[in-house]
């Protein structure tokens, strides 16, 4: 087998991901929300196989987002259905509704929070952003925390469910730290 993807994020108590012939899901690390996936709050400290729970279907992985500060992390993986749709497999932390499923409950098994059409990125904001996902089309959605408004929405209230909040977007850009996010709109 090949690693074919390796994710860790700067958080300290962020899991670790690997990709394994781009379809494998092995992780290790931090688990106290539940964000492994394995369905406890126990830490994982040898790379574990946990493609049942993530990626049943053995579709490719497209990308593998880290969501959180400190101990409150979530776990996204974007799956690449191979048809020109991907489902957004998500566990972990739901203090902020990062989980797109409507609650605040974190969630120790994944589950597919959306399914998109043409994914172009996905991010994590900040640790006071939200989730982006940016389809082909232009199309922006975000889903989570947005207690100083920067899901862009109008609002200051964390978005529990996925909501299309802007649209003619080219790109999804990041600082070097990876902190930082602002919309690149397209010229009309």
């Amino acid at each position: 087998k090949n690693v074919t993807a390796f994710y860790q994020t700067q958080n300290c108590a962020a899991p670790i991901v690997a990709i394994v012939d781009s379809t494998d899901v092995w992780v290790a690390g931090e688990n106290s929300n539940g964000q492994l996936g394995d369905g406890t709050l126990v830490d994982i400290t040898t790379f574990t196989d946990k493609t049942a729970a993530w990626n049943p279907s053995g579709y490719n992985v497209f990308k593998v987002v880290s969501t959180g500060v400190t101990a409150k992390i979530a776990l996204h993986i974007m799956l690449d259905k191979g048809d020109g749709t991907f489902d957004l497999m998500v566990c972990g932390d739901n203090a902020s509704g990062q989980l797109g499923d409507g609650t605040t409950v974190d969630k120790t098994t994944p589950f597919m929070s959306k399914n998109f059409t043409a994914v172009k990125d996905i991010v994590f904001e900040a640790s006071l952003g939200p989730i982006a996902v940016l389809l082909d089309n232009g199309d922006l959605w975000k889903v989570g925390e947005n207690s100083v408004g920067t899901a862009g929405n109008g609002t200051t209230t964390d978005l529990l469910s996925w909501a299309n909040v802007a649209s003619n977007v080219d790109a999804i850009l990041t600082a070097p730290d990876g902190h930082q996010v602002t919309p690149e709109k397209q010229e009309s």
